[in-house]
Parts: C-alpha cells; sequence; structure tokens
C-alpha cells in the first residue's frame, strides 16, 4: 500500500525527527516475542567470515573495474521521440518522429560495488534495545529463515492510508493513520515518504518533488540498510481508536529513483532473487542460472529477440536504479548484488547482439571468467515463494 502525491513542499522542522515520549507499543512487544521465539533456533555467531568474502570479491572487482577492458562501447539508433538515457548525448533540435539518429555511449561491464559497512549498532539499539549485542547478521538471517519477513510485508499489502487526501495540502504530516485489514502479524511502525531530488521551477525557491509514502517496519530497513540513519521510536497504539487504524510517523526518504523502491522494499521482507529476476527482466529467470554461464549466452539471445533496443536500454535503467538505490541505502545482500551483476550483463549482451556488436561478447565473456576464478557459486537457499506484487501507489495532485 501506497500514496502517491505529484508535488510536496519539503516541511521546514527541525523536530521531524524528534522521539515521541511513549511507551513500548504493543507492536513492539509482539515483534521481540516473535523474534525471540525464532532466535531460539538459532545460534549468535560472528559474521567475519562474509565480511571477509565481500573484500575479497571487492579487490578482485576494483582491478577489473580499473581496467580498460571494463568498459565497451555500443551505438544503437533511437526515434526521435525516445529521450536519450544518458548525459553525454546532445539532441540537436526536434526531429519529425519517422526519422531515427544514431547514439553511442560506453557502459561498464560491472556496475561497482560499495564497501562493505555494517549496519550501527545504534539504529539497532533505537529499535530493540535487548538486540544490541546480537549481530545484525544473526538478525537478517533469523528474519529470513523465519516466516516474518512474509508474513510482515502481508500486512503492508493490506493496509490503507485513512486520509487519501493527506499528502494534498501540499506538506508533508508528521503521522499518518493507516487501516490494517490483517491483525494477523507485526503491525508498520513507520511511514517513509520517499521521493527523489527537488525540481527547480524557475525562478521560485520552493522545493517540490513527487512523494510516495510505504508503511515499513523499522528493523527491516534497520537490519539491511546501513546508511539509514537510526528510527525514531514507534507511535503507542492511540487508546479509543479502532483496533485496525494506527498512527505512523512519517520520515522523509530521499533516493535517487524512487520508481524502483517498491521493489528494493519487497526483496527486503522476502529475499527471494526470483523476483528480481522477474523484475528485471521480465521473464522468468531461475536463481540457479545465475552460476551458469553456459546459459546466459542463450538467454541474452532470447531477451535481443524479445525486446527492441529501446526496450533493452528500458530494462537497463531498472537495473541501474535499483543499483542506485541499493547503493545510496547501504544494502550489502549477497543475492541482491548477484542478481544486479547478473541481469546487467544479460542486458549488456542482449543489447551488444541486438546492436549487430557481437564482437564485444567476448569482453563481457573474459570479464566474467576473470572475476568468476576467485569465486565459487553459492548454493541458494530455497524456501516457498509467496505471491506477491509490490504496493502500487494512488496519485493525488497538489
Amino acid at each position: 500500500m501506497v500514496l502517491q502525491s505529484k508535488t510536496f513542499a519539503k516541511r521546514v522542522t527541525g523536530g521531524e525527527n524528534a522521539a515521541p515520549n511513549k511507551t513500548e507499543s504493543l507492536s513492539s512487544r509482539t515483534f521481540r516475542t516473535n523474534f525471540h521465539r525464532a532466535a531460539n533456533y538459532r545460534r549468535q555467531r560472528n559474521n567475519g567470515p562474509k565480511t571477509t568474502k565481500y573484500a575479497v570479491e571487492q579487490a578482485k572487482r576494483r582491478s577489473i573495474m580499473k581496467s580498460p577492458t571494463n568498459t565497451i562501447r555500443l551505438s544503437y539508433p533511437i526515434r526521435s521521440s525516445v529521450v536519450p538515457p544518458v548525459d553525454d548525448v546532445e539532441m540537436r533540435g526536434t526531429l519529425p518522429s519517422t526519422q531515427t539518429q544514431t547514439v553511442s555511449r560506453s557502459f561498464p561491464i560491472y556496475l561497482s560495488r560499495p564497501d562493505f559497512v555494517e549496519v550501527p549498532v545504534a539504529a539497532v539499539e533505537a529499535i530493540q534495545p535487548e538486540l544490541v549485542k546480537v549481530d545484525v547478521s544473526y538478525i537478517r538471517d533469523t528474519l529470513k529463515m523465519s516466516t516474518m519477513g512474509p508474513s510482515m510485508f502481508t500486512v503492508l499489502r493490506k493496509s490503507t492510508v485513512k486520509d487519501k487526501d493527506v499528502l494534498s495540502k501540499g506538506t508533508l504530516p508528521r503521522e499518518v493513520s493507516i487501516i490494517v485489514d490483517d491483525m494477523a502479524s507485526v503491525m508498520p511502525t513507520h511511514m517513509l515518504a520517499v521521493h527523489g531530488p527537488s525540481e527547480s521551477h524557475g525562478d521560485s525557491k520552493d522545493s517540490k518533488a513527487k512523494v510516495t509514502l510505504f508503511p515499513v517496519h523499522s528493523i527491516i530497513m534497520a537490519a539491511h540498510c546501513a546508511n539509514l540513519p537510526p528510527f525514531p521510536p514507534e507511535n503507542e497504539e492511540t487508546e479509543g481508536k479502532s483496533s485496525r487504524e494506527i498512527e505512523l510517523p512519517v520520515r522523509p526518504l530521499l533516493l535517487p529513483s524512487p520508481k524502483t523502491f517498491p521493489f528494493l522494499l519487497q526483496y527486503l521482507y522476502l529475499r527471494q532473487p526470483e523476483g528480481l529476476l522477474r523484475y528485471f527482466l521480465s521473464t522468468e529467470v531461475a536463481v540457479l542460472f545465475i552460476d551458469k554461464l553456459q546459459h546466459h549466452d542463450s538467454l541474452a539471445r532470447m531477451m535481443a529477440t524479445k525486446f527492441s533496443t529501446g526496450g533493452l536500454l528500458q530494462h537497463m535503467t531498472v537495473v541501474h536504479g535499483m543499483w542506485q538505490n541499493a547503493c545510496s541505502l547501504g544494502v550489502y545482500d549477497d543475492d541482491l548484488w548477484r542478481a544486479i551483476d547478473f541481469a546487467w550483463k544479460v542486458l549488456l549482451m542482449s543489447l551488444a547482439i541486438s546492436t549487430g556488436k557481437t564482437d564485444v561478447l567476448e569482453s563481457i565473456r573474459a570479464a566474467e571468467t576473470a572475476l568468476g576464478d576467485e569465486q565459487e557459486p553459492e548454493e541458494s537457499s530455497k524456501s516457498d515463494e509467496q505471491e506477491s506484487a509490490p504496493p502500487s501507489g494512488s496519485t493525488a495532485t497538489s
């Protein structure tokens, strides 16, 4: 469930993240009980090996990224009605819709990964102080191995904003009331007001941006996003209100690609890379294909046949947007990054085939082989896939 507004005047206040002086809520107590019940089956462990593996892979990637062979250049035709997807392309004048022109652009074979940073202890302590001595990787694994993440996501999908015009006033509210139709799991704790960079309108000093509201559970965001400041405490349920109605404190969140955030949010709850690949490639792809290099060519050729050059570029924009958000939030999930790498590589190969530049396929394969020399395929954990779609927003204009 999301609510979307076309415009948003930034709230002018210095206390938007002030912590309310309230006691522990029922939602918080329910989460703590469920979490510790699931954690009884697991032992706290050190996450050093994962960090070391990520660092080793990063060192190998840096050597490839610095190499001139990491970049390939492709030329492709575009119609005048299609906006060039890159800054280094300059359209001169307005061409008739029947005319095309050739655009040349350089693409990296690999999208760079940020250096690993673990979630700060303060981020967890602000939500559940009793978990402060528990490794965050242990918290993430418990959320993944139990049914807590999927059940929390079901609650999000069955939640609606009470006031449909809450964003029409042009100012972001401090709190938003939602109606929850599924009370069987942990209730959302906060409302994210996601927006992109503000757009300037002439000489006006007003800052306006498109805003979308997303109810979330702070533990999901805090456990996966190392770059997020600590969440303020959740609200205590208000007495006298319907048991289905709760008020969520609003937290603004600036992202480089707001359009791809719903799918990243879905992944953080469900941890299903198959859903990411389906979103990236508009095709059903088994996770096992990621490690089977011999299948990459056939998938790329199928994509080149299925989609036009413009369609492939749109898919690459989606993958790039997900990459931007993951870097911005500080998400270091292995399966997420493997899906991003795989989708980018397949789309790049498809674009090369679509534009007749099959000679560059060897450069892509060589980089893949060089990176794979120091990596061992990980066996993907299997879980029952929950058929679901990320929330789609309703639009209101202020």
